[in-house]
């Protein structure tokens, strides 16, 4: 070949690194799947373990009628599989990517007939089925793609950091807070308290989705800043998205095997907590009305009285009725409430 002799690659980098980075955030879907299958089965056999554990549920941080903790940890596996799923679709829109595009868009300096053929050699050689996009302009100028990644990252990262905060809630104490589960103890928690565990992967797997946010911030600077024809700071866009990626995916792991998997029930806590609660008297107001069952909640809470001790003493039900109605695990089935309550006689 003449030294002079020009050689034309027909590619540009305007169009090889964003195809690359769609690429390589499908082989990080691939391995965050993973680990977000690992969770998955991980509260599913947690949803089934703990079906027959009576507690008390809280909204505001107040007492609310009863569930089981099979029904709450349902809440958390239902949350995962929809991840899953919403990973799986963005993980398809990967494959479009703008190989052939060259500089701006017009595929200027692109050998007759070479983006055809690399749209043919490339899925050979990535074992990816990549396919052109509808439009090289756009896929050089906008960069909402990753938008739409690390705001399902962020999404994700939102419900973990909340299972993770109410792991903490829920294993306080041990005798000064809910202890309603316990958490396997992973090191000692402190220096200057003997026996003192503090729930630190909980705690781990808040911090890495607290990572994420600020890393999805900007991200969303950086796809906001694209000017005309191209977008120039996929450098960092790249950084922050794949860092969010790499800490998710090992966070999880750590999280499903050193905290998840070894979650107990503390039964006796749980059940006390349950039949105490003001809030059975939801059963008193569906059957005589809210005021009364208001005054039964007030005295009960005034003497120190479970709602069952003061409908039995003031004659709203009897013993066999109060212990039946007055069940936290019969209401945690509506259907069966419902079909208990419309049986009285009143």
């Amino acid at each position: 070949m003449h030294p002079n002799e020009h050689v034309n690659m027909s590619q540009s980098t305007n169009d090889v690194l964003p195809s690359a980075m769609k690429m390589a955030c499908y082989f990080y879907i691939d391995d965050l799947l993973i680990s977000l299958n690992k969770i998955e089965c991980s509260l599913a056999n947690k949803t089934e373990e703990f079906s027959g554990v009576v507690k008390i549920a809280r909204t505001c941080l107040q007492d609310a009628v009863p569930i089981t903790l099979g029904q709450q940890f349902s809440g958390y596996h239902s949350f995962i599989k929809r991840q899953i799923e919403e990973m799986k679709k963005l993980q398809k829109n990967c494959l479009s990517i703008v190989i052939g595009a060259t500089a701006v868009g017009t595929g200027i300096g692109a050998s007759p007939g070479y983006t055809e053929k690399i749209y043919e050699y490339l899925p050979e050689v990535s074992h990816l089925a990549v396919i052109k996009v509808d439009n090289f302009f756009d896929g050089l100028q906008n960069a909402d793609i990753y938008l739409k990644i690390s705001s399902c990252l962020k999404g994700l990262s939102s419900g973990l950091s909340k299972m993770a905060s109410d792991l903490r809630l829920l294993s306080s104490g041990p005798r000064a807070g809910f202890a309603e589960i316990n958490l396997p103890a992973v090191q000692p928690g402190s220096s200057i308290m003997p026996g003192k565990i503090n729930p630190c992967i909980p705690e781990m797997m808040m911090q890495v989705c607290f990572d994420v946010y600020g890393n999805d911030q900007v991200i969303t600077f950086a796809v906001d800043r694209g000017e005309l024809d191209l977008n120039i700071w996929e450098p960092i866009i790249l950084k922050n998205i794949f860092d969010s990626f790499s800490i998710l995916t090992n966070c999880i792991t750590l999280f499903t095997e050193k905290c998840l998997n070894g979650i107990k029930a503390n039964k006796t806590v749980c059940l006390k907590n349950a039949e105490n609660s003001l809030s059975l008297s939801v059963v008193i107001s569906s059957i005589f009305g809210y005021q009364v069952a208001n005054n039964i909640a007030s005295e009960a809470y005034e003497k120190n009285l479970t709602v069952k001790e003061v409908a039995v003493e003031k004659g709203l039900l009897n013993e066999a009725e109060a212990a039946e109605l007055l069940n936290p695990e019969n209401l945690t089935d509506a259907v069966k409430m419902h079909h208990l309550l419309n049986s009285r006689t009143l």
